[in-house]
């Protein structure tokens, strides 16, 4: 079979550097061992040469840090929510519990009872003048959760205190309740006023059923106060 190419031909494109088909041969390159031997990694004078880098890129599917507000918008806003929310809202977290001064861990646990529920009782009778007022919203409030600290705290201590802590535990509950009746009524009303209007058949139940709830309480209360309630728990303690 004759060759392709002629001896001739072939010796001719090696000597000029070229390939078989005409085309030029690639310069070899060294291997980057050998160049990082060569330079250490550095450019010519000596230096690290910077490596171009292109722009970050963010990762896909994962959100844009948030940006901070500034400090006097924050400010504002923290204003604003704390002027929206009304007084008692989310449970009562801004009627605050007295503290209790005196407990020594070192005496009975009957002893350091004791100075609980004189504290909680008297934090109750606290509210008695502002809740005589139907309008009083934030006293009643305060007033329920002073009720049922008082509750909690005597059927926790009701075995070593004895009759005093479940009678007030008693008294708390019953009071505790109507109070919650009340407050219910307190933050459906608005509502109603504001979506149906004032002359609503809904309005008017709320506002009757509030009356009634806030009768019942003040004849709760003026009853304990006739029969010295707070008088009788502390004797008994």
């Amino acid at each position: 079979m004759p060759p392709l190419l002629p001896p001739a031909g072939v010796q001719g494109a090696a000597a000029r550097g070229e390939g078989p088909c005409g085309r030029a041969r690639r310069a070899s390159r060294p291997g980057r061992g050998r160049r990082v031997l060569q330079t250490g990694g550095r450019g010519a004078t000596g230096e690290r040469a910077p490596r171009n880098r292109g722009p970050r890129r963010r990762a896909r599917g994962r959100a844009p840090r948030r940006q901070r507000a500034p400090r006097g918008r924050a400010r504002a806003d923290r204003a604003h929510r704390a002027a929206r929310a009304p007084r008692g809202a989310c449970g009562g977290g801004r009627m605050k519990a007295r503290k209790v001064k005196g407990l020594d861990p070192d005496k009975s646990f009957r002893k350091n009872a004791r100075k609980m529920v004189r504290v909680r009782l008297e934090e109750l009778h606290s509210f008695s003048p502002a809740v005589l007022d139907p309008q009083e919203i934030d006293a009643l409030h305060d007033m329920r959760i002073a009720a049922k600290r008082l509750r909690y705290l005597c059927e926790l201590t009701e075995p070593v205190l004895g009759e005093g802590a479940t009678l007030a535990a008693s008294r708390a509950k019953d009071l505790q309740g109507v109070l919650g009746d009340v407050h219910d009524c307190d933050e459906q009303i608005p509502k109603a006023r504001a979506r149906l209007g004032a002359d609503s058949e809904l309005h008017a139940h709320l506002v009757a059923q509030r009356e009634q709830c806030y009768a019942e309480f003040l004849e709760q209360w003026r009853a304990l106060g006739e029969n010295d309630f707070r008088t009788i728990v502390l004797k008994t303690l």
